[in-house]
């Protein structure tokens, strides 16, 4: 920089080298990374409910809030106004106009009841409706609030080129140049209430959005909450997915979630209602696991006997090599021998060895059903840690079925994790 100090230095013009020098300051103070945008754009406020008189700034209803001009006398319904830079008043219907606030000027917000609902007789619970500019209802909010807050869920205008949100009165389409610079002005502000709002000890916010803005707003949230934790949530709206030409068709929208302080992730659990355990299914389907392969060196493509009135497995055979045939096993009387075939013909393995197996039937632990062709019985049993989860509590037995098999409940709730991707019929658009 002393290269540029020393060339400013050389400007006869002591004003422009003054007007130089502060513009090279404020670039110095400038982000080096991060969002750059015009936050300085001017945001307007219709007061629809302000006179026009004589010193406000008004402009048309039906056009830009931008396009502002100033009140010099109001008579007979008519309103004769002076355009910034212009030097020609023009004359207006009052009833056409509407007067205006910027940024900066002094707002009061109140709440007007309109009307009220009363639909929980006998509860202390209230819910309140505030039907406002947001800006504005947070400014409000924040006198009765401030940082007491638990949550905040904000669904935002998502700047995808239709209508969706005005900017000063005004649509802001796709082929807006400073389409991502106006929204994101617009949400610095709101966001910087909010943060007003929250409680900084225990709170979170949650913002949605697309694919529109979603980089945009991931940057500003770092930048404006730095002292929080973030993450984004993918949302399945549309499991189908939306059509794009020559692109993967959208499935989903964003949720940033934003924890304050010690706001964190519960992971759901039980509701403390017994439910039965998961049993798995006895024969494996993994193509690697396929007749053949052996795991810890032990072949576990063997006959399980099972009684044809029972219905029970009354004998398991050996291990056949993968030489020996299915049919080269000795047949047992009025007992039907079953091997791990898939319904495509493939000879897979058992999940269990022989020795393991057995001792699961003499508990109780293995559960037979019809099968097919292929597999004319279906074999469920245990996870191998299950006396682990019994012996810990979260299993118990509560007694016998009528085959001999035991009834395996869970006791405590399996606890889900709650993850980034959220797939529910609830959130299908």
């Amino acid at each position: 920089m002393a290269a540029i100090d020393d060339l400013i230095n050389k400007i006869a013009d002591a004003d422009l080298r003054a007007r130089i020098a502060a513009e090279i300051s404020k670039m110095q103070k400038g982000k080096k990374f991060g969002l750059v945008f015009e936050n300085h754009l001017p945001e307007c406020t219709p007061l629809y409910d302000v006179p026009v008189t004589a010193g406000k700034t008004v402009a048309l209803k039906n056009s830009s809030l931008a396009d502002a001009y100033k009140v010099l006398s109001v008579e007979d319904g008519v309103a004769r106004c002076l355009k910034k830079d212009a030097s020609e008043p023009i004359n207006f219907a009052v009833q056409d106009l509407v007067v205006v606030a910027t940024f900066g000027e002094p707002i009061y917000p109140y709440l007007q009841p309109i009307d009220s609902i009363c639909n929980a007789p006998g509860s202390d619970l209230w819910h309140a409706l505030i039907e406002a500019d947001n800006y504005h209802a947070l400014q409000l909010l924040d006198y009765l609030y401030h940082g007491k807050v638990d949550c905040i869920y904000i669904d935002p205008p998502y700047n995808t080129g239709a209508k969706d949100w005005k900017y000063n009165n005004n649509y802001v389409d796709g082929s807006d140049a400073y389409r991502h610079s106006k929204w994101l002005s617009f949400m610095e502000k709101r966001l910087a209430l909010a943060k007003k709002l929250l409680n900084p000890k225990d709170s979170v916010l949650i913002v949605t959005i697309d694919e529109k803005e979603y980089l945009h707003l991931g940057c500003l949230l770092e930048e404006m909450f730095p002292e929080a934790n973030m993450q984004m949530v993918s949302i399945t709206i549309n499991p189908s997915g939306a059509k794009r030409d020559n692109l993967f068709s959208r499935a989903d929208e964003f949720a940033y979630v934003v924890l304050f302080g010690n706001a964190h992730v519960i992971h759901p659990t039980g509701d403390g209602t017994e439910r039965e355990v998961r049993w798995f299914y006895l024969r494996r389907t993994d193509y690697s696991s396929r007749r053949g392969t052996t795991k810890g060196g032990v072949a576990q493509f063997f006959p399980i006997y099972v009684n044809d009135s029972s219905h029970k497995i009354i004998k398991i055979g050996n291990a056949l090599s993968p030489e020996e045939s299915t049919n080269s096993i000795p047949s047992i009387k009025d007992a039907t021998p079953v091997f791990p075939i898939r319904e495509d013909g493939v000879e897979m393995n058992w999940g269990l060895t022989k020795e393991s197996l057995k001792t699961m039937v003499d508990q109780g632990l293995v559960r037979v059903s019809k099968g097919n062709e292929f597999q004319p019985y279906i074999f469920k049993y245990l996870s191998s840690n299950y006396t682990q989860k019994i012996n810990s509590g979260r299993w118990a037995f509560r007694g016998f079925r009528d085959d001999g098999t035991r009834i395996v409940v869970e006791t405590q709730g399996k606890v889900t994790r709650a993850t980034t991707v959220w797939k529910n019929k609830l959130h299908d658009a």
